[in-house]
């Protein structure tokens, strides 16, 4: 069962991250609004806007196919701190904005603090106790007779590698 939990929450935070990094890659020119509004420099909000939807979209396709977990959900709980942070810092200062965090329009507020704040520590536990069985190259991880069912993540990875890669090949047409 806790192998099933940590497998969920760890796809939950996948797919955030999956859904904020699309998002981001869709929307240049709000990623860089989004940074701006945050009180961010130009220059850094520049940095920004450029770097974080493929950290992003890395940290979703490393949490999908298992690549790394304990260092890909760490990061990930790294990075929902700094958001939670900076949403905090803005709230506190009176400012109210669209987070930037994802397809749907939301306003900074502190249900979006503490729901970045679960997912930090969601990422934290998949990080302390990653479900080795569920990682790229699962006979490295586990033993064999677990069968069939240890292999599942590698075609997942290949299927979410291919697509991926079509999405990025999409994105670099329209721009």
């Amino acid at each position: 069962m806790t192998v099933i939990a940590l497998l969920a929450g760890r796809w939950v935070l996948a797919l955030g991250f999956w859904s904020s990094a699309t998002a981001k890659l869709a929307d240049r020119e709000g990623t860089f609004a989004a940074a701006r509004s945050y009180g961010l420099p130009v220059a850094i909000a520049s940095a920004v806007g450029l770097v974080l939807a493929p950290v992003e979209l890395g940290v979703a396709i490393g949490l999908m196919i298992g690549v790394a977990v304990p260092v890909v959900a760490s990061l990930a709980s790294v990075l929902l701190v700094i958001f939670a942070a900076a949403m905090a810092r803005s709230l506190v200062l009176g400012r109210r904005f669209p987070c930037g965090c994802g397809p749907a329009r939301h306003d900074i507020s502190w249900p979006l603090v503490a729901r970045d704040l679960v997912l930090a520590a969601l990422g934290a536990l998949v990080a302390l106790v990653p479900p080795a069985g569920l990682a790229l190259w699962p006979l490295m991880a586990r033993p064999l007779q677990d069968g069939a069912v240890g292999l599942l993540p590698v075609p997942a990875a290949v299927i979410v590698v291919g697509f991926a890669a079509r999405c990025w090949g999409a994105l670099r047409r329209e721009s």
